[in-house]
């Protein structure tokens, strides 16, 4: 199919929207700690990797396009990366709450520092266990499968300039109920584990009044918790990476 260059410009306007717009909030890419111009480099140059396998579902709808149009095409497509890397987003998000009420459930009330995957501060369990995350998240090529998926959606949400708002909430709430429930999953052993120790530390100042709880049950829940967290850190990652890859295989 032979193109003018102004049509090709278009067409990798098009991809370079819907693939930079998704990389502005997927984990990882997306972090503060990436140079700007680093993370602006992938994205051209991931847009422009895709560009082929986007052109025979693009190619129709640009040469007819006018001015206009163009516009509303890049505010779509723009629209629609945002959409894939929000819900790539959640899981994450899910995970940093998830630590962080772990954190307070045991009693590590750890000085909070600047967070590894934005500009935010959290504690020093949140951030360890991101770290860890990122890390899985590109040694098992999940970045890749993000990109792939990427690639495919030319063919299963083709380029038509109208962005199904319906759907998209529908994929919104779909996304975050499956987070909820990841996040009440990763931090259930915690909340059952504190509200033990709690009511055993209560019913004992009940029983013997001039016992100092509040000297005796902090180390008790910290020390309990953080053997715990040992116990279950393998898991609890693992957990989380399974579930996002599932979700992102059903893509």
């Amino acid at each position: 199919m032979s193109l003018s260059l102004s049509n090709q410009v278009s067409i990798a306007w098009l991809c370079f929207c819907r693939i930079g717009g998704c990389m502005m909030l997927v984990p990882g890419l997306a972090s503060p700690r990436i140079p700007m111009r680093i993370r602006l480099l992938i994205a051209m140059m991931t847009s422009l990797a895709c560009m082929p396998l986007a052109v025979p579902f693009v190619a129709p709808i640009v040469k007819n396009a006018d001015q206009s149009r163009m516009f509303i095409l890049l505010a779509t497509e723009l629209l629609f990366g945002f959409l894939l890397g929000m819900l790539c987003r959640i899981f994450f998000s899910a995970l940093q709450f998830a630590m962080t009420a772990i954190g307070t459930l045991i009693g590590l009330s750890s000085p909070s520092s600047q967070s590894f995957e934005s500009d935010d501060v959290s504690n020093a369990l949140t951030e360890i266990v991101t770290a860890t995350t990122v890390v899985l998240f590109f040694e098992l090529n999940q970045h890749m499968e993000i990109i792939a998926i990427l690639a495919g959606s030319y063919s299963t949400h083709p380029v038509v300039g109208n962005f199904d708002i319906n759907a998209s909430l529908e994929a919104l709430l779909s996304v975050l109920s499956v987070a909820t429930a990841l996040a009440a999953r990763l931090s259930s052993p915690f909340i059952i584990y504190s509200i033990f120790i709690n009511f055993t530390l209560g019913l004992s100042n009940k029983i013997i009044p001039q016992m100092p709880v509040q000297f005796i049950g902090a180390p008790v829940l910290l020390g309990g918790g953080l053997i715990l967290l040992y116990l279950l850190s393998t898991s609890l990652v693992s957990v989380y990476s399974n579930e996002f890859d599932s979700w992102l295989s059903n893509q």
